[in-house]
């Protein structure tokens, strides 16, 4: 695989071409986000872009406010945006930003609701890399970033984010590395050229990954270049989201997998990482299906049939969990022990989230196999906490792995991997209650905390945090 890192010298130190900023937001701007955009000291022509899909009435009056302070903080254009028709997504909304405004900047930085500013040189350094005329995009390093509203369950949780960084690093190296839907500078010329994002695309990032390659650019990994993000603010939107990812990697492979295969774009390494990639969510449901099967089905025909079926589902459940908490491990190993407290903690919590959601990620690939039209759904809003009354269900199924195996098959009793198989699912009910943060202590969505140094306060002790973790490793 090419080589797509700067060789050096100074960033940005050539040129400043005008850079533009698309911040989406649906019902949940983030002050704090916005605010951290003041950061930046990109000493070329910057143009803010706010686009505002929100339905409520007093959160388009909170993002006019936001945009008005925005405006004053510093010497730039700040521009909201609201598209008449809100129907295709934030693949749509991203689409009619760059038709209102692409002609003003010929690189643009894509925020979401909650993308945070860490670096002030992050624009400068980005450039250095497309300087490449060969790169579509920069792909930043995502690092968690403190909410005053998260819980103690998130609070844990959200350091998955900055681990995600051992998922992308190898493949940057070795395989195909993508683009992911935010925290990332991408070429104006580029985007376009391909046509820009794919309405209704679950996976967009994924999407317009391949589309930009099959053109012949490529996505640049710059994990010295840090941006924070938001862990979704209770299980039920993190499961919203689980659905609409496994959602998503069904519409790439669907869309994708015979161009990737054929194209002389993509090295050996470059497919079998996509597929890697794009095909997790597929092996997840598959394995949940055959976990039905085995658990439920085959324990009354006695041990002598149940053990061959076992055997497969064993060896398929450890590659699936290797591929999680092998990178997962390997970072916080990685990591100096002075700088990951609680990171059993972290850990433990990350598999009952993260491997709770085999139910979120089947519907997702069964939907999408079936091409059920799905409307697209923010998931990092308080609107999106509500608890999901499909964990109950999903409890129940977990009391049948327990009730089902004992009365035909005791042997079960054995088997570790039983019970976790059985518990995970068992605890769905118990996490929407511990996992759920605090939407009245999350003061971020007001415009004039700034004023009151409450934002600043809590923005600038954590951003120092994240950057000192990100040198660290």
């Amino acid at each position: 695989m090419r080589d797509t890192r700067p060789c050096g010298g100074r960033p940005g130190a050539a040129t400043t071409p005008p850079v533009g900023i698309i911040y989406l937001c649906c019902d949940d701007a983030d002050w704090s986000a916005l605010e951290s955009l003041t950061r930046l000291s990109y000493p070329g022509p910057l143009r803010v872009i706010i686009h505002d899909d929100s339905r409520d009435g007093d959160a388009r009056v909170a993002v006019d406010r936001m945009a008005k302070r925005l405006s004053q903080l510093r010497e730039w254009e700040v521009q909201i945006l609201r598209r008449p028709h809100r129907t295709g997504g934030k693949p749509a909304a991203v689409n009619y930003a760059l038709e209102q405004s692409a002609q003003l900047y010929e690189y643009f930085l894509l925020c979401d609701n909650d993308s945070t500013v860490l670096d002030p040189d992050t624009i400068q350094r980005a450039l250095s890399y497309l300087e490449l005329s060969t790169l579509g995009g920069v792909q930043f390093r995502s690092v968690p970033v403190a909410d005053p509203g998260y819980c103690r369950a998130n609070e844990r949780l959200a350091e998955s984010i900055g681990a995600f960084h051992a998922f992308l690093a190898p493949a940057a190296r070795f395989g195909w590395m993508p683009f992911i839907g935010h925290n990332a500078l991408l070429n104006t010329r580029a985007v376009q050229q391909v046509g820009g994002l794919t309405p209704d695309f679950f996976s967009d990032d994924l999407d317009l990954t391949v589309r930009l390659n099959l053109a012949g650019f490529r996505i640049a990994y710059a994990p010295e270049i840090a941006m924070g993000e938001k862990h979704p603010p209770s299980y039920t939107a993190f499961r919203k989201r689980s659905y609409k990812w496994a959602y998503g990697c069904v519409q790439t492979l669907r869309a994708h997998s015979w161009p990737v295969l054929v194209s002389h774009r993509f090295s050996l390494a470059e497919k079998l990482s996509f597929f890697q990639f794009a095909g997790f969510y597929c092996l997840q449901a598959v394995l949940l299906a055959y976990l039905c099967f085995v658990l439920l089905i085959v324990p009354f025909d006695g041990l002598e049939a149940f053990v061959p079926a076992l055997v497969p589902s064993l060896i398929v459940g450890t590659v699936l969990v290797g591929l999680v908490y092998a990178p997962l491990l390997s970072f916080y190993l990685k990591t100096p022990a002075s700088r990951r407290p609680g990171w059993l903690t972290t850990l433990a919590l990350c598999g009952l989230v993260y491997g709770g959601t085999d139910f979120s990620v089947f519907r997702g690939v069964a939907d999408a196999i079936r091409r059920k039209r799905r409307a697209w759904i923010p998931t990092n809003g308080v609107s999106a906490t509500a608890v999901d009354v499909t964990l109950f269900g999903e409890a129940v199924f977990g009391v049948l792995l327990l009730i089902v195996p004992i009365i035909y098959l005791p042997e079960l009793l054995y088997l570790p991997c039983w019970f976790l198989f059985a518990g995970k699912f068992l605890f769905g009910p118990a996490l929407s209650l511990v996992y759920r943060d605090d939407p009245n202590a999350v003061v971020p969505h007001d415009p004039h905390a700034l004023e009151r140094g409450v934002d600043r306060a809590v923005l600038g002790a954590d951003a120092g945090a994240a950057l000192e973790q990100v040198g660290a490793s």
